[in-house]
């Protein structure tokens, strides 16, 4: 296909965002601030060449204007739209980071240790790669040499620091950059290729959606790190009833330009804090309607999907830490908006999710000039490397409970050492990951580290229940029925988190597995089975199936929630990935005596040896079936409705 007569989508290069706009407001008289109507900037691109790429992170304080409001932000280089780095599969890129933040953080001087995550990619989290157990202290300095896997996926991944307890405020405050893996043109259709760097970059838009100005985010995380206000004095209490927006690569609904009929692609990085995005464009004018723009979901967390995907159900869903790479082609001129817009239908997915409406970013189209240039979707996407390949169908080497619980618990501990392994599993396996969320009230983007996990399915949930007073150190098991449990962690005191418990509250969130299926009206949040991700929608009271292939590296596993506050307070847990024939009995899967998902004692759990009190006695018959039957059953089964699924898409079609 020839194209002929492109117009460039308008992005102006960016090194520090500041300015402001003509206004009456100010400190003293404080009013909601105005967007700048202007182009959205491009971060500056670091480029690798013959294979290698340097660069230099300071950390430092910046001050930046919004308007009338000057705010005080960590940042990477005195910017609030770091540098982007592009890369290719095989390259070597050396980072310096430098610490040259000093003591502002009052009581907490933790704020100010930090050092660096590539989510997502495909790496060794040993030194000196992507290690985030690595503290960089203020006035020091640490090189970091990563790499690339030459079977990385190409894709969108970012960066941001990942130093425990201090992650919430640098990445909030707007510590965070896009790594772009580079695709190889020749292995992408001419379609794609025409929209995708590294020859057509023109087409190709960062945009890194930042909590930077969700100032009542902001003002809660430093009162609770006990640091000095990053805003003037006595503003506090009405910036954070009034200010509570995200930034787009550092500015305040920035314009993105497109032009008609031209595909454009977007690559979306959600940062985070809390809140999904629920995006879809609408028209700008505030009348209701859909935007006349097309849109096509291509990759997510830097995965592409087996062909490009309608929107499902109309919106596309992002969870802190996610990334999408979508296409856009807007066939009328005029303004549009790119916003999160929830919707009650779907609420019982996001489970307790805290959701908001927001504007994210402005888009303008005008006339191409030629009807003729029509642009078309590519119909075809890369293939995926081989470590991530189809696992649905394939016996998993290893089983493992993951259970999200009560007060920022991670299979019914808060994180406590690098060297607790929770498992300890085996490289180039296939290991089957049971998530099990009995938080009952809220959901949790759960980010893995090193290897991304395939979505093989939701599963009934039936485990049991975490009640627990918010922000105490309490919290309790009980069942279905509201019966505590036999297992309880040692900290449990018996009474005070149940004090006011209701059963029928606690279970309101139950039915994913049933919602899941249904495809329908409460199931946007879910993920797809067969789809690869490295953050998971994990939404309370679920059971979800995953899979993942530990390709390559050795080392620590990371996973927590990607809630960075969560973490900090402690949702965070490691695995340990070991040689071929290691010994793995001794990492510590129990917690109080109980294995992840218990609730009665000596219930079975396929994923846990029985303790010896628990055992048959020596010649009386077991009615346990034998693991190994076990596990061919259920990946019998989970085959069987594979294919089921599968009959049923190609009658769709």
């Amino acid at each position: 296909m020839v194209l002929t007569h492109l117009a460039i989508p308008v992005i102006v290069p960016c090194t520090i965002l500041s300015g402001t706009i003509e206004s009456d407001c100010s400190v003293s008289n404080p009013c909601h601030l105005g967007a700048k109507s202007e182009p959205v900037v491009r971060c500056e691109e670091l480029i690798s060449t013959n294979g290698h790429l340097d660069v230099v992170l300071t950390v430092e304080i910046g001050m930046f204007q919004f308007d009338w409001l000057e705010i005080r932000r960590r940042s990477y280089n005195k910017t609030l739209c770091p540098p982007t780095w592009r890369i290719k599969p095989g390259d070597t890129v050396n980072v310096t980071l430098i610490n040259m933040l000093k003591d502002i953080s009052g009581n907490d001087r933790k704020q100010e240790v930090t050092n660096l995550h590539t989510h997502g990619l495909h790496i060794s989290p040993l030194e000196p790669q992507d290690n985030v157990f690595i503290s960089v202290a203020p006035g020091e300095s640490y090189k970091y040499t990563y790499n690339i896997a030459e079977d990385q996926s190409p894709g969108t991944y970012w960066y941001h620091p990942h130093h425990h307890r201090s992650t919430t405020l640098q990445t909030v405050g707007g510590m965070a950059g896009m790594i772009i893996v580079e695709d190889d043109p020749a292995k992408m259709s001419p379609e794609l290729n025409a929209v995708s760097c590294p020859e057509h970059c023109e087409y190709d838009i960062p945009l890194i959606i930042s909590p930077m100005l969700m100032m009542k985010s902001v003002i809660y995380e430093e009162k609770v790190r006990k640091q000095e206000p990053s805003y003037p004095e006595g503003l506090g209490g009405w910036l954070g009833t009034n200010v509570n927006e995200f930034a787009v690569n550092g500015a305040l609904s920035p314009i993105v330009r497109l032009k008609r009929n031209i595909i454009a692609r977007l690559r979306l990085l959600h940062v985070g804090y809390v809140a999904p995005l629920e995006l879809e464009f609408t028209v700008a004018s505030g009348e209701s309607g859909q935007a006349p723009c097309e849109v096509r979901e291509i990759a997510r967390d830097g995965v592409y999907f087996d062909h490009p995907l309608v929107p499902r159900l109309g919106q596309s869903v992002l969870y802190p830490g996610n990334r999408l790479d979508v296409l856009v082609r807007c066939y009328k001129d005029g303004l549009f908006t790119i916003i999160s817009n929830p919707k009650e239908q779907h609420r019982k997915s996001f489970a307790g999710s805290v959701r908001k409406t927001k504007v994210i970013a402005v888009v303008e189209v005008l006339g191409s000039g030629d009807e003729a240039g029509r642009q078309e979707f590519p119909k075809t996407l890369p293939p995926r490397p081989r470590h991530m390949a189809d696992l649905r169908n394939v016996v998993p080497d290893q089983y493992i409970t993951v259970e999200i619980g009560g007060n920022n618990t991670l299979n019914r501990e808060l994180w406590s050492s690098s060297t607790n392994y929770r498992y300890k599993v085996e490289v180039d396996s296939v290991v089957e990951i049971q998530m099990l969320i009995a938080d009952n009230s809220f959901s949790h983007p759960i980010h893995f580290h090193i290897n991304h996990v395939q979505i093989i399915g939701y599963q009934p949930y039936t485990g049991p229940v975490a009640h627990y007073k918010l922000r105490k150190p309490m919290w309790e098991m009980r069942d279905a029925q509201g019966e505590l449990c036999y297992y309880q962690h040692p900290n449990h005191i018996k009474g005070v988190a149940s004090k006011h418990f209701n059963i029928t509250d606690p279970l309101k969130y139950q039915g994913h597995y049933e919602r899941w299926i249904n495809n329908g009206a409460n199931s946007l949040a879910y993920n797809q089975a067969g789809q690869w991700v490295d953050t998971l929608h994990s939404p309370a009271l679920s059971n979800i199936t995953l899979r993942m292939k530990t390709a390559k590296f050795t080392g620590p596993l990371v996973l927590h929630c990607h809630m960075p506050s969560d973490s900090d307070g402690g949702m965070m847990m490691v695995i340990e990935i070991v040689e071929k024939g290691a010994y793995l009995g001794d990492a510590n899967i129990l917690s109080g005596g109980a294995p992840p998902g218990s609730c009665r004692k000596c219930e079975w759990n396929r994923f846990v040896e029985m303790p010896p009190e628990c055992t048959p006695d020596v010649g009386k018959e077991s009615s346990k079936i034998p693991d190994a039957i076990m596990n061919l059953l259920i990946t019998l089964l989970m085959t069987l409705q594979h294919a089921n699924e599968m009959t049923n898409e190609e009658l769709l079609d």
